[in-house]
């Protein structure tokens, strides 16, 4: 896989359609978006074991294989991650899937950020569905 499209889609594409989605209040909304907090406290705190815990097993495996290939690139997702605040994304449970978007208005555009958790051995995890 490409960098430049691994990158973009697991450090949540942008994408410049507006693309409404209902809000799930279910208890597995919660815990997804609980993951979700997890995961960007652990890559503001720079705790990359903590952060790796809550990466799907196939996708850590691709950030692992890109780290050899170009060292620092683990650390740069947790840049970005860190950036995030995801009390001010929406959240919607599809099946295993936990969808997480937030939007941002520039002028006549609008910007999607979206997030996506899945389901791997009973917990939520930062990955794609597959």
């Amino acid at each position: 896989m490409q960098l430049h499209k691994w990158l973009g889609w697991l450090l949540a594409s942008v994408i410049l359609t507006f693309n409404p989605l209902a809000s799930a209040a279910s208890g597995t909304e919660a815990e997804a978006r609980a993951a979700f907090v997890k995961l960007v406290a652990a890559a503001k705190k720079q705790k990359v074991g903590d952060f790796k815990k809550l990466i799907a097993r196939a996708d850590l495996a691709e950030m692992e294989a890109m780290e050899k290939e170009r060292a620092g690139m683990i650390a740069m997702m947790m840049e970005m991650i860190a950036a995030d605040s995801p009390k001010s994304f929406k959240g919607e449970i599809k099946g295993e899937v936990a969808i997480f978007t937030k939007q941002v208005k520039d002028g006549s555009s609008t910007s999607t950020t979206t997030v996506r958790m899945i389901r791997e051995d009973n917990q939520w995890k930062f990955g794609k569905p597959r």
